[in-house]
């Protein structure tokens, strides 16, 4: 008996001493390293609360073949001033669109939009990566914070589609 305790304590120590040794600073926040393989323990612990208490009953997700999708699409293309803009999704929740989209000759983006009588009009717009951190978890936090009138079901029920903000 003696033996299983002292075996589990051991154990339990290397991981410990592990999980420190790998722990590292990173902006604002840290992270887990294993070689070239990152964890964000909180942005996981985010995300996957996130995924089990939030209600999306009130989002509704349009589909591609609607005009909904090329109405906004137009929208979104002058709210932006850009010609060509191809979203990948789109999700409203009554005035509210949010929408991950391509852009030509820049990196992909997603836009928080407000429809309005003259058209849509850009709250906020996120580009990049968030990389080594949760992507989703960043995303969502980056919109609560610069637009925070906005529904929060709306920001808690997008999920990233395609890359860079998908794996």
């Amino acid at each position: 008996m003696n033996i299983r305790r002292a075996t589990v304590s051991i154990v339990l120590i290397l991981l410990i001493a592990g999980l420190a040794s790998s722990y590292q600073q990173v902006d604002d926040g840290f992270i887990l390293s294993w070689g070239d393989h990152f964890i964000d323990p909180v942005g996981d612990v985010k995300d996957a609360s996130n995924r089990l208490f939030r209600s999306c009953s009130e989002v509704s997700r349009v589909r591609q073949d609607s005009s909904t999708w090329n109405s906004i699409s137009r929208q979104l293309s002058r709210a932006v001033d850009r010609n060509q803009i191809t979203p990948r999704i789109i999700v409203t929740q009554g005035d509210w669109i949010l929408t991950e989209a391509d852009v030509p000759d820049a990196e992909p983006a997603i836009f928080l939009l407000l429809k309005s009588q003259t058209g849509a009009v850009t709250k906020a717009t996120y580009g990049g990566t968030a990389a080594p951190f949760n992507e989703a978890a960043a995303i969502r936090d980056f919109f609560v914070e610069e637009v925070p009138d906005a529904p929060d079901a709306l920001i808690k029920c997008y999920e990233p589609v395609g890359p860079p903000f998908a794996p």
